[in-house]
């Protein structure tokens, strides 16, 4: 029988991933996560495994409980989670103003939005909604 790997104070594996920049990434990553009325981090692993799932090198299946016990210490973190923790940590932030706007206008019935869909194209949609917004009274909605 194998004997389990020591786990130090901070969670981290003897012989596993030595910098503990990862450990703190991970601990921001699970706080930005987080939504007013989480009762504690396992809806902010929920929200956040997919996404390190995607950052890691090689395919993995990580699940919010495991995450939830790395934070706590419970497991020690391999070197692909480290890496997949820095990787997420450092990508860039989406640009959101290239981002088209998007414009959502209530229709009577199904029927009514794929008849519209049908006969307008895109730039004929966009046009009729600047000629209504010309006519709207200022103050409307």
């Amino acid at each position: 029988m194998q004997t389990p790997v020591p786990v130090s104070s901070i969670g981290q594996a003897k012989n596993g991933p030595s910098d503990s920049a990862w450990r703190a990434q991970f601990e921001q990553l699970v706080e930005r996560h987080k939504r007013p009325g989480d009762q504690g981090s396992l809806a902010a692993c929920r929200r956040l495994a997919p996404k390190l799932v995607a950052a890691a090198p090689r395919p993995v299946s990580w699940t919010a409980e495991y995450l939830l016990q790395i934070l706590h210490g419970q497991l020690p973190a391999s070197r692909r989670f480290a890496a997949a923790v820095t990787r997420l940590a450092n990508r860039k932030p989406r640009d959101r103003s290239k981002d088209k706007l998007r414009i959502y206008v209530p229709v009577a019935s199904a029927e009514e939005r794929d008849r519209i869909n049908r006969l307008l194209n895109a730039e004929e949609k966009r046009n009729a909604l600047l000629v209504a917004a010309h006519f709207e009274e200022p103050g409307e909605e």
